[in-house]
């Protein structure tokens, strides 16, 4: 264990524990009613980093939102860019993994870096995001852009009171999370 991670109580870790699932109970109650799938696997990550590491750079608003969005935009480049085809399950790109979704992968994951260093948004967990477009796992389509893009905004509206809670509450010596 990191000496650093020993000034938390359990209680502060439990209630970062709670933290974080209620921003994802949020986020997936509003899934529900409005008959969306937000909750994917690339956002489990900004949650994290917005109860366990409040303090990081990448943990803020700006990088949240806006790296995370930088991943969709990216990943949807990289789809067209190589001409994938739109809106199909992954399962109809034929067996395995294919060389046009690693081009993919290559262009989403080097354009989502790209735009975030420049925009001054680097956020890791997009990556995520990027590769989930890149290799298929969510079709490109408008409505899907517009969804994630609302879970994105979801994400980041619910838990940045909670990680300015949180770095509140954090012993002064304690820099990142």
């Amino acid at each position: 264990m990191n000496p650093q991670d020993r000034v938390l109580s359990r209680h502060q870790w439990l209630l970062r524990t709670l933290n974080a699932g209620g921003v994802t109970a949020a986020v997936g109650g509003m899934a529900l009613f409005m008959d969306q799938v937000w909750l994917v696997p690339s956002l489990g990550p900004s949650i994290l980093m917005q109860c366990y590491m409040p303090r990081s750079p990448e943990s803020g608003l700006y990088p949240l939102a806006v790296g995370q969005l930088l991943g969709v935009v990216a990943g949807v480049i990289a789809v067209l860019s190589v001409g994938l085809v739109l809106g199909l399950p992954p399962s109809d790109a034929g067996p395995g993994l294919q060389p046009n979704q690693v081009v993919a992968a290559v262009i989403a994951l080097l354009l989502t870096l790209l735009l975030q260093i420049l925009l001054r948004a680097l956020h890791p967990p997009a990556a995520s995001t990027a590769m989930l477009w890149a290799l298929g796992q969510i079709p490109v389509s408008f409505g899907q852009v517009v969804g994630i893009g609302g879970a994105i905004a979801l994400v980041a509206a619910v838990g940045e009171p909670v990680r300015r809670w949180e770095a509140k509450r954090l012993p002064e010596d304690r820099d990142n999370g």
